[in-house]
């Protein structure tokens, strides 16, 4: 991330597991959510054929024999979702079957190279219809040939939102889209929501309200839709507070909004001049996901677990969580979005110059939190990417919004799962912006677990403890005040959606890295994956750190653990595990834990910068973990106060020496 806010990467994709068919033609995944639409199966002119033994000699003579082409092994048959995997092989018997060649030394062959692709030049390559040749019927019955399937192509669509489709929503009539054309808004209408040079001209005082509690000649005919900026008046608190913005005279003026999707429509007229920054670098906004309906996670998804992105969740017309929320611990705050039927949707721009207030999921909440970014960035420019991110935390609003999973951290800052810190305010944002000077520099520490290869049984908790001074030796790696935490896991699952990890800081304060995931049935585990929770923001680092990994499946084999906090100095140093575990044996074992903690030597002060008092042990009030944990299973703090722990906590007051920890973690 440079300092003006740009951030350059890859992402990271952990659904690797969703492919539902054998093979994808020419590579394309049949995986997809984005429409609701049905599409006729096309057929293709190759075959998936299974050729027991996998001998590569017998698939050549087949293929001459009946007049196809070998086109080789099926490489990617693993890949399979847990469907269709099933229904090609058992995988207990499979598993089995590893051990013993892994023992024995005795020959095996895996299914996956007992497919072969075949092509048959004599048929079309697209078809609307299964072909049925006398040559498919023989083939079924050479001694060796198992099975024989004709493929089918895959159809690229448009990635989106998924349909409507809630248990609730089915119940209640379909909400239909309503929109408008450029011609029902008047030839001479300006599209832009303000009325004069990009600000509001107040009108005389006439008691005619605009539904923002202010008066204001707004031309956007849709204005009235727009209930998640305009209905404070009636209900407090219940809309983003933009109005507060607009009254100290910020628009956005000067900051460029980028929508990053799949399609862009640089022409429409409501967003054609927004195009660019000037070179002075972005800010990333993210959606945190639509897979609340499949119990996805946000973590596993490598932007909005970034610690560099401003990850943001939806809550509904009424405070709830909407049915497609993804809940994970690197939420940072929320804005309103649609909900179930009966809900109102958001009002927006659509395609070919038109107008919606129809849209819904988590891509629309992503445009208001850019729109927030917007207006807090004309009240100063110079934010960089994490002041901007203490800003929103400092500001979000939790009241209102309903989550049965809502704590207060060690600092009293309210945090959940579903809505990160709370519902994002315009005018708080930009009101602390416009006094804001730049958070201290960022820091790192990492503390190795001493031990590894820890097994993790089915149906069994593993539970590690580290504890930490934050590398109070080391100047450029001192950390006490946290921002965000990752814990970097490396660990091999006979299913992955078994796997639920848990992270509990110094101050009690305990995040749900990872919630369980029945539709992931991947084999291959993580590797050096960074789970990132916000909940320890404000905290202090220094303490025992308790990480926590549930296996509800078969035997997990964790090969390294690193835990990483981040908070305000110095560039990424990663943590690279110089040997991996490959061979797949009875009993998991623990291979390394590493923690990594990010942050600064400085407490941030109320308007940023370093706080003027002296440290102070806010993060701690309720007390250190012990070595010997017992918890408290309704919050699950401590109830054990360490003597040590304390003792050089005492120390650290004391010499007003104020430690900065950087934790880093490392994931499969």
């Amino acid at each position: 991330m440079n300092n003006d806010g740009s951030i350059a990467g890859q992402q990271l994709d952990s659904n690797e597991h969703n492919k539902r068919e054998l093979i994808s033609h020419n590579g394309i995944s049949s995986s997809s959510t984005s429409s609701s639409r049905s599409f006729k199966k096309t057929f293709t002119n190759q075959y998936a054929i299974r050729i027991e033994g996998g001998d590569p000699n017998e698939a050549d003579r087949l293929a001459i024999k009946y007049g196809y082409i070998n086109l080789g092994v099926v490489s990617s048959f693993l890949n399979l979702s847990a469907k269709a995997f099933a229904r090609k092989t058992n995988i207990r018997l499979m598993l089995f079957s590893l051990y013993i060649y892994l023992s024995l030394r005795i020959e095996l062959i895996l299914p996956g190279e007992e497919y072969f692709l075949f092509e048959d030049l004599h048929v079309r390559k697209r078809s609307s219809r299964r072909t049925r040749s006398a040559q498919t019927a023989y083939i079924t019955r050479e001694p060796h040939v198992q099975s024989i399937e004709q493929q089918v192509a895959k159809k690229r669509v448009k990635r989106g939102f998924k349909p409507l489709s809630s248990p609730v929503e089915r119940r209640f009539p379909v909400v239909h889209q309503h929109r408008l054309k450029g011609n029902q808004l008047g030839n001479d209408l300006d599209m832009n929501v303000v009325a004069k040079d990009d600000t509001f001209s107040e009108l005389p005082t006439n008691g005619q309200h605009d539904g923002a509690g202010g008066i204001y000649n707004l031309n956007d005919p849709l204005w009235s839709d727009m209930w998640y900026l305009n209905r404070a008046t009636f209900d407090r608190g219940m809309d983003h507070n933009v109005k507060e913005a607009w009254d100290l005279g910020y628009t956005g003026r000067g900051i460029v909004v980028t929508i990053l999707d799949d399609g862009l429509e640089r022409t429409h007229p409501d967003i054609a001049p927004n195009y660019g920054r000037r070179g002075r670098g972005s800010i990333f906004v993210w959606a945190s996901g639509n897979g609340g309906k499949d119990a996805d996670s946000c973590n596993c998804d490598g932007y909005t677990n970034s610690i560099y992105t401003l990850s943001i969740s939806s809550a509904t017309e009424h405070g709830n969580i909407p049915w497609y929320s993804e809940a994970c611990s690197s939420t940072l705050a929320t804005a309103y979005s649609s909900g179930a039927t009966g809900e109102k949707m958001i009002v927006t721009t659509d395609l070919h110059h038109s107008c919606t207030n129809a849209h819904t999921g988590t891509s629309a909440s992503a445009p208001l939190a850019a729109g927030i970014v917007a207006l807090t960035l004309e009240a100063n420019p110079t934010l960089t990417w994490r002041d901007l991110q203490h800003i929103v935390v400092r500001t979000a609003r939790p009241l209102n919004l309903r989550a049965g999973d809502w704590i207060t951290n060690g600092v009293g800052r309210n945090v959940s799962h579903s809505f990160g810190f709370g519902l994002m305010d315009a005018g708080a944002m930009v009101k602390l912006a416009s006094n804001w000077s730049s958070v201290p520099e960022q820091h790192k520490c990492i503390i190795a677990y001493p031990a590894r290869y820890k097994t993790i049984p089915h149906g069994n908790r593993l539970q590690l403890q580290l504890y930490t001074d934050g590398c109070a030796g080391e100047t450029l790696s001192r950390v006490i005040y946290l921002e965000h935490v990752q814990s970097i896991i490396t660990l091999t699952a006979p299913k992955r959606g078994d796997i639920q990890i848990y992270l509990t800081s110094p101050s009690g304060t305990r995040s749900t890295l990872l919630a369980k995931r029945a539709r992931d049935t991947s084999r291959t585990g993580f590797r050096e994956w960074a789970f990132m929770t916000t909940h320890n923001w404000g905290e202090m680092a220094p303490g025992l750190w308790t990480l926590e990994i549930d296996n509800d499946g078969w035997d997990g084999l964790l090969l390294d653990s690193s835990l990483e906090l981040v908070s305000a100095t110095d560039r990424d140093t990663f943590v690279m595990i110089s040997k991996l575990q490959t061979d797949i044996i009875s009993d998991a074992e623990l291979i390394r834990w590493d923690l990594v903690m990010y942050g600064t030597a400085a407490e941030v002060g109320p308007s940023g910068g370093m706080h003027s008092s002296i440290l102070m042990a806010r993060s701690i009030s309720d007390g250190y973990h012990s070595d010997i944990l017992l918890m408290d299973s309704s919050n699950g703090r401590s109830l054990y106060l360490n003597a040590f722990n304390f003792l050089n906590l005492f120390i650290f007051i004391v010499y007003n020496n104020i430690i900065w920890c950087n934790l880093h973690s490392s994931c499969i």
